[in-house]
């Protein structure tokens, strides 16, 4: 099965309406997104860990990963998140969204 992947500036700011995908899909109810982000601003270690933290505190989130150098952040997570969700955590951990893609199951 082949997956979707949106790719929307940060600008927009609008949460994905995820209607069409579920009803592409009727069977899944628990699917699980992939997020990919590029947060600026990162310059060590507790940098990725405290957006790792603001991350991993919605409660939609299973799984983040931030690479420092990159600052390319992948996350797992339930459908119910949203773009607008993500970048809000990033900036109230104190950095920005760039860029963020997802793909949807």
């Amino acid at each position: 099965m082949s997956s979707l992947t949106l790719c929307l500036p940060i600008e927009a700011g609008v949460p994905i309406n995820m209607s069409e995908a579920d009803q592409m899909n009727p069977g899944s109810n628990a699917a699980t997104e992939h997020w990919r982000l590029t947060v600026s601003g990162l310059h060590c270690g507790n940098c990725a860990g405290r957006v790792e933290r603001a991350i991993a505190a919605l409660p939609e989130v299973e799984s983040v990963s931030v690479n420092t150098v990159s600052g390319q952040t992948d996350v797992d997570a339930s459908d119910d998140l949203t773009a607008a969700e993500l970048v809000a955590a990033v900036r109230q951990a104190g950095y920005e969204v760039v860029e963020h893609t997802q793909t949807l199951p």
